[in-house]
């Protein structure tokens, strides 16, 4: 399910408004910033969200804490683009115990990581994240942090990392 560029949408949504199978949504562009929306009651089956922020939200998801109460435990997957105000994931995700793959693009004022990344993480794409993706080379400080992970794949426009497996 999609819902983006929507801005007369609200994601104020009564209960049993989600489809009881929903597997996978996009969310973004819509009336209130994300981090306004009110707690959602997802269905345990929704395991891939991405959010796709707009260049002209203000809010964005730069405050990341504040997502944990948004996104369902059940998540395998989450995206997150185009958050030009995104500095940290360090609080908002620890509660996904699930999450297996995580993906960020365009977030050029993302520095951190969470201390320790979650144990059951598969994958790690970062793109068009420079203050991240050099932290995240070989040499560089997160190495430690993401190096049990099994495929890393990290593109700032001028170098990449590729791991696959050790």
């Amino acid at each position: 399910m999609v819902i983006f560029n929507c801005p007369i949408i609200d994601l104020s949504f009564p209960r049993g408004f989600w489809p009881p199978k929903l597997h996978t949504l996009l969310l973004g562009g819509l009336k209130k910033p994300i981090v306004e929306w009110s707690p959602q009651n997802f269905p345990n089956s929704l395991v891939n969200v991405t959010l796709r922020c707009l260049p002209e939200e203000e809010d964005d998801v730069s405050r990341c804490s504040q997502l944990s109460h948004l996104l369902p435990s059940s998540l395998i997957s989450l995206g997150i683009i185009g958050s030009l105000k995104l500095k940290s994931l360090s609080v908002g995700v620890q509660h996904l115990t699930s999450l297996q793959h995580l993906y960020l693009w365009g977030c050029p004022k993302m520095k951190y990581l969470p201390e320790i990344l979650l144990p059951s993480l598969l994958s790690l794409r970062i793109n068009e994240c420079p203050n991240l993706g050099g932290r995240c080379s070989r040499k560089g400080s997160y190495w430690s942090r993401i190096s049990h992970i099994p495929c890393i794949l990290v593109d700032t426009g001028s170098t990449s990392v590729i791991k696959l497996r050790d």
